[in-house]
């Protein structure tokens, strides 16, 4: 499933002039490095995915998201991501079922410098997420010089 998906963001972030993100999500459940392909409708709205992958021993290791959002600016932008997390549960060896947990993030993607940004988010589970990455694809390819006037 998980390579399906990544699959499917790659075929459609290649036909359509979206924006690609990678970055990096820490909370309370562990370390996600997340590739996340969104685009935005009528430049004020964003929809896409997210697929990420947890490093630290956490039982939860793949995350797979729906990303809904709104652009405040062109410097910031307000995202929910829905999706579930799955794994399996190593501390008990008897028990190899696949587990899936609902989770649901929101808040704030603060854009700085030309393509870096930071995310503070509420998070269920986790409560806090905080995240660091940069856009390699921008929606609009303009400079820092150009945003601000």
């Amino acid at each position: 499933m998980k390579r399906l998906v990544v699959l499917l963001l790659i075929l459609t972030g290649s036909s359509l002039k979206a924006q690609l993100d990678v970055s990096t999500d820490v909370s309370f459940l562990g370390v996600y490095p997340t590739v996340k392909l969104s685009y935005p409708l009528y430049d004020a709205f964003i929809i896409g995915g997210a697929v990420g992958y947890n490093v630290t021993n956490y039982y939860l290791d793949e995350r797979i998201d729906l990303v809904l959002g709104a652009k405040c600016n062109e410097w910031t932008q307000v995202e929910l991501d829905l999706g579930v997390l799955a794994g399996f549960n190593r501390s008990d060896p008897e028990r190899l079922d696949k587990q899936y947990l609902f989770h649901a993030d929101f808040g704030l993607k603060m854009h700085f410098a030309n393509n870096l940004f930071c995310t503070l988010q509420i998070a269920y589970p986790g409560f806090i997420k905080f995240g660091l990455g940069v856009r390699l694809r921008p929606y609009k390819k303009l400079t820092v010089w150009d945003k601000q006037n």
